[in-house]
């Protein structure tokens, strides 16, 4: 049987992605940070910059460089997730 490749992100990771979708923008770190807050929720940019490498390295969300600010955006729908 194939390994269900949703069951590898955590539930925080999971939280960066659902901002990442609801938003359907490019979104930096400080973004995902500040839209986090809106929510009650309070993740240092570290603790966000550690959940996107971590989501890049498996595949879900890509990055781009764009002068001195790197914005991520998901390679995936909610509904390929789901």
């Amino acid at each position: 049987m194939e390994k269900n490749k949703n069951s590898n992100i955590s539930d925080s990771e999971m939280k960066v992605m659902e901002k990442l979708w609801e938003r359907r923008e490019l979104l930096t770190i400080s973004d995902i940070v500040a839209a986090l807050q809106e929510d009650g929720e309070e993740w240092s940019h570290q603790a966000i910059a550690s959940f996107l490498k971590r989501l890049e390295d498996k595949g879900y969300l890509s990055s781009t460089k764009k002068s001195y600010k790197r914005s991520y955006f998901p390679l995936i729908s909610r509904e390929e997730y789901n």
